[in-house]
């Protein structure tokens, strides 16, 4: 909408993922593309905590999911909230695993943080915010890396496996971004002038 601006490419993972959708000219598939997020949240919840607590409280997180009016309203609505929420809830999953079997000097456990990475930076690109929660994440990989190493000296890190997943879906939207962007960054620093917009990622 806003050529060159900063914003105007940030949900890039969004647009693509329903112009498909809207290229068929139709909205109900958009609308079910969307909605498949909330079953995947949904999924994910029940399997995970399943493992961990026991079934009865994995339907009851799934109850409260779906009673959350927020979660319902955003089901059924091209925002990229859902989305993110979906992969940065993946993304924890993935990471506790990667976790457990590095703790238990299983080697597939790199396969489980490149999966996190990929998950986390899937999330960003659908919502910039989720940069915020990934730098945790990668700081408390670093830290575990650093007691397994001295646990065990020359084993794998997982961070630097957990960085490269993450770049995968990221980094070409970042490049994309920052060329987009250039020409008004360049005429904001130059004029010093501070342009603000209501637009959002």
């Amino acid at each position: 909408a806003y050529p060159y601006h900063l914003h105007t490419y940030l949900p890039q993972n969004t647009e693509m993922l329903f112009v498909w959708s809207f290229l068929l000219k139709s909205e109900m598939a958009a609308a079910l593309l969307n909605w498949g997020f909330l079953v995947a949240l949904l999924s994910l919840t029940i399997g995970f905590l399943s493992r961990a607590t026991g079934v009865l409280p994995a339907l009851c997180a799934a109850f409260i999911i779906l009673s959350a009016p927020i979660c319902a309203g955003y089901s059924v609505t091209l925002k990229n909230d859902l989305p993110a929420a979906a992969l940065l809830f993946a993304h924890y999953c993935a990471l506790i695993r990667a976790v457990d079997l590095k703790s238990a000097g299983d080697p597939s456990a790199a396969r489980w943080a490149l999966l996190c990475g990929i998950f986390l930076g899937g999330a960003a690109g659908h919502k910039l915010n989720a940069l915020f929660v990934g730098a945790p994440t990668v700081l408390a990989v670093i830290a575990f890396d650093f007691h397994q190493r001295k646990k065990q000296p020359g084993v794998r890190a997982l961070a630097l496996v957990l960085l490269l997943g993450a770049a995968v879906p990221s980094v070409p939207w970042f490049a994309r971004t920052a060329w987009a962007t250039m020409p008004r960054v360049r005429l904001t620093l130059k004029s010093g002038t501070v342009f603000v917009t209501n637009y959002s990622a």
